[in-house]
């Protein structure tokens, strides 16, 4: 969804209290809540899906601070919703009998899991 830069930037060089303030102070309201509705509604689609597939999910701890310093991701980890979408995961398999396992942040891989994916 393509973000309107225009009216975040001119509320703030509106008058505040004229009424074209007001105006674009409820266009970016209207459109931060339907992020938050999408965000909401694809967090528990992708957590659903995964319980349902999937018998044991690993989850792995990431730094958001690391990953935010990349200029072009950033925004996208910070708008991503992890936290919520790891208690979605968590609420679901607790209800589906499943297996969380939380990988730690420098878990040693050695290369593909034999068989993931199938």
């Amino acid at each position: 969804m393509k973000q309107p830069r225009r009216p975040e930037l001119d509320r703030h060089e509106l008058q505040q209290g004229s009424n074209r303030h007001r105006i674009a102070r409820r266009k970016v309201a209207r459109f931060q809540l339907r992020v938050a509705d999408l965000r909401r509604a694809m967090l528990h689609e992708a957590s659903d899906m995964l319980t349902r597939r999937f018998d044991t999910i690993v989850v792995e701890v990431l730094t958001l601070r690391n990953m935010a310093r990349n200029r072009r991701l950033s925004l996208a980890y910070m708008d991503s919703g992890r936290a919520e979408f790891r208690r979605q995961l968590a609420c679901k398999e607790w209800l589906r009998r499943n297996t969380i396992v939380v990988a730690p942040r420098f878990f040693a891989r050695q290369g593909p899991v034999r068989g993931a994916g199938r």
